[in-house]
């Protein structure tokens, strides 16, 4: 029995030597090394070549992208508090009750705070200033136009600034404003919301008036409090797809010409609207401009989709403001999504690459500020799943986008691909975003956008036919530099499939499969390839292994030889 088990120990100190020197003296960690779990794959995708110059530095990415509308619940403000919105936007709504009384007494004139306080509150611990939109109208300031029928649900969208009202209706913007900007700290303030669509009874000539009268007020409480805020608008609905200039051309030119202030314009733009898919409610969907193949696509197929719009509509609004050439307001999309409702997309790997899409068009545009529409799905209805949380307040796919977009801080580095992409465009393409958030740290963020896809899945599911093999160079590394890269996804699919040293004629490098919509971030720093000096310490630490276990099995060797002598006497 003790002959056995000297055999198995010195069996296994001979299996260590056997299987541990020759993988240390031998291995190498190479891209060939590093495979992919669906090598199959990668012979079917399109291939990018991305040089990414590390030593070509420009101003970093604007993190006033990242805004909501909200706030959420209080189980939202950890998560939301992480992604750094800078914004984050919510209703007065003077129209609204609170204990089953009107936050309005058209009698006293009084106005509870309560209600917008607390959301006040929600914002500033998820870690963002407050945009406060000045609306809607109690019921007793709203003033119908003469042969104007409005349903009862709709008098809130009534002026509230004409005749005899508007004395009312100014101290009550007055008085609001104070106590935001004197016991809340608000600064910013926008001036209704959507005029030019559902939100608003009075017109365009009723807005102009409703802005002048309002904008007056707010500076006025400003001045009391001795402080700057921002005011603007007009928030328009923007449902056609382009920059409604029939309603922003007059605006501007009364805010030029009667020298009202202008901190900022605003608009919103849902880049499938106006189709909304189908929904409890409407069971057709909103589809009832553009209806390509009803019978075979989705309702909410529309070609026309495109995150090039985004780019396109900061175009339109500069070249608006052109002719004042003393404005110069902010630019502000204070709501964006894919659309404004229902729509499958938004819950996969396509929202989330089209988020980043986004994001990038609306950087290199010069657009100021955004609002992502909005932060939670309730789960009340299946047409509320606009949110980057889940009910359950877990992240979806595009929550991680604008987590990516929050860590690509520091300069921003200049990137070259081959072929040439353009995301932005009808035909989408792979985008990809590189920073030097820290010395000797380089975080890289990538994505494949396919906006109009012919299999009409809309990104619900992966065509095999399409999907990226990034091969990333990194130009300008020191020689013998060897990438150690960590990968965080939005979705399940990128993979890692090898990284190579820089040398005297490559640069380091890294491969990444995308497959469509896919979305990862590198965060790259400097690793130690393995060497020979370090195969040698590795057989050295072996060979000293299998000595004490030599030296344990001698030992034991000489016990059991021992044991018997001992017994006899």
């Amino acid at each position: 029995m003790h002959k056995r088990a000297q055999r198995s120990i010195l069996l296994l100190a001979l299996l260590l030597l056997i299987v541990m020197v020759p993988g240390v003296a031998y291995g190498e960690t190479t891209s060939d090394s590093v495979q992919s779990p669906v090598p199959a794959v990668a012979s079917r995708v399109r291939r990018v070549g991305v040089t990414i110059y590390t030593s070509r530095h420009s101003a970093p990415l604007n993190q006033s992208l990242i805004g909501f509308d909200g706030p959420g619940p209080s189980q939202a403000i950890l998560p939301i508090k992480t992604l750094g919105p800078h914004y984050i936007r919510t209703d007065v709504s003077f129209q609204g009750s609170y204990d089953g009384n009107p936050l309005y007494n058209c009698t006293t004139g009084a106005w509870n705070p309560a209600p917008l306080d607390k959301n006040v509150a929600a914002i500033r611990a998820e870690g963002a200033m407050p945009e406060l939109i000045v609306d809607y109208t109690p019921s007793c300031l709203a003033t119908a136009l003469p042969g104007q029928t409005v349903p009862q649900q709709d008098i809130q969208y009534l002026p509230p600034d004409v005749g005899k009202d508007q004395p009312l209706w100014s101290a009550l913007v007055e008085k609001m404003a104070y106590h935001e900007i004197v016991d809340e700290g608000v600064r910013v303030f926008e001036i209704w919301n959507e005029p030019d669509w559902v939100f608003w009874e009075g017109g365009l000539p009723g807005y102009l008036t409703l802005y002048k009268v309002t904008s007056l007020a707010l500076e006025a409480a400003a001045e009391r409090a001795h402080v700057n805020i921002e005011v603007g608008g007009p928030a328009l609905a923007n449902v056609k797809g382009t920059m409604d200039t029939a309603w922003l051309d007059p605006f501007l030119h009364m805010v030029a010409v009667e020298n009202l202030p202008l901190n900022f314009i605003s608009w919103h733009l849902y880049a499938s609207d106006p189709d909304s898919g189908p929904n409890p409610i409407i069971k057709s969907g909103f589809c009832t401009i553009l209806q390509p193949n009803p019978s075979t696509n989705p309702c909410y197929y529309n070609p026309d989709l495109y995150t090039g719009l985004y780019k396109k509509e900061a175009q339109q609004a500069k070249a608006a403001l052109a002719p004042y050439p003393t404005l110069h307001p902010k630019l502000w999309i204070d709501e964006w999504n894919i659309n404004g409702g229902y729509d499958k997309r938004v819950n996969t790997s396509y929202g989330a690459a089209f988020v980043l899409s986004v994001l990038q068009a609306a950087n290199s545009s010069g657009i100021n500020r955004m609002c992502y529409y909005n932060v939670w799905n309730s789960g009340h209805n299946s047409f509320d799943n606009t949110g980057v949380l889940n009910p359950s307040f877990t992240p979806k796919p595009d929550y991680h986008s604008f987590y990516f977009w929050h860590e690509l801080t520091g300069p921003m580095l200049k990137i070259a691909t081959s072929p040439s992409q353009y995301p932005q465009g009808h035909s989408g393409g792979v985008g990809v975003m590189a920073t030097n958030p820290h010395q000797g740290t380089i975080r890289i963020v990538a994505y494949d956008f396919k906006p109009y896809d012919p299999s009409g899945n809309y990104g619900m599911s992966l065509p095999t036919h399409s999907g990226a093999l990034l091969d990333l160079n990194m130009a300008g590394m020191p020689n013998g530099f060897y990438p150690k890269v960590a990968l965080s996804t939005a979705t399940g699919g990128p993979v890692l499939l090898g990284m190579t040293a820089a040398g005297n004629h490559s640069p380091a490098s890294i491969k990444l499969l995308l497959p469509d919509d896919g979305v990862a971030m590198l965060t790259v720093t400097k690793g130690r390839a393995p060497s020979s000096f370090d195969t040698l310490l590795l057989v050295i630490a072996v060979a000293i292994v299998a000595i004490i276990l030599l030296i344990v099995v001698v030992i034991f060797t000489l016990s059991a030889r021992r044991r018997p002598h001992v017994e006899k006497k």
